[in-house]
């Protein structure tokens, strides 16, 4: 058993600059892929705030205004009033 372990240590030796730069890329990637999806969850959080802000608002642009009712009291003054 113990030759075992003597052998698997040095071919642990032999290889540990490959496992350690294979341990370093994997760290390094794995806080990529974290960065990225802690981005996405942040925009879809944002976006979601921002639609549910402004979906409120929709409809009161100067052009949805509905103006009929205001013509008709311009027109029944211009009847209304003579004219010189």
């Amino acid at each position: 058993m113990s030759t075992e372990k003597v052998k698997q240590y040095k071919e642990d030796k032999k290889n540990r600059k490959q496992i350690l730069k294979k341990q370093k890329i994997q760290k390094i990637v794995a806080r990529v892929l974290i960065a990225i999806v802690c981005l996405a969850l942040a925009g879809w959080i944002f976006w979601s705030g921002y639609s549910y802000l402004t979906k409120d608002r929709k409809g009161t642009d100067a052009e949805n205004v509905h103006t009929a009712p205001l013509d008709d009291y311009l027109e029944t003054l211009q009847q209304t009033t003579p004219t010189p």
